[in-house]
């Protein structure tokens, strides 16, 4: 079975992602910044969904990195559903547009 936040280079490529190397280390971090398997599958399974999955990535890392080591973001404390729903909004704002990503790693109320 395929570890949901170290896919293979098939499954990145699938999620539209170009810059497979950075994709890795960033996916890496996620893995350290999530702690629960479950939400870390969703949150790179929306990845596909993003008009710019690379730059998606790169911000949910940005924001993620801001919290504490072990402090879940409000955005990802809902039941699985609500996180679901979250990260897809999430990662379709962030892979829109590189600019409302730095907003909102200003202004985390926003996320």
């Amino acid at each position: 079975m395929e570890d949901p936040v170290r896919p293979t280079t098939s499954t990145l490529i699938h999620l539209g992602l170009h810059d497979l190397d950075k994709a890795r280390v960033r996916l890496d971090r996620l893995a350290r910044l999530v702690d629960d398997q479950t939400l870390a599958q969703t949150l790179v399974q929306a990845l596909g969904q993003a008009c710019d999955p690379d730059e998606a990535l790169a911000g949910l890392t940005r924001i993620l990195e801001q919290y504490p080591q072990g402090v879940r973001p409000d955005f990802l404390s809902g039941s699985p559903r609500e996180n679901h729903e979250a990260a897809q909004s999430l990662i379709r704002v962030l892979g829109a547009s590189e600019a409302m990503g730095r907003l909102m790693r200003s202004r985390p109320e926003l996320v």
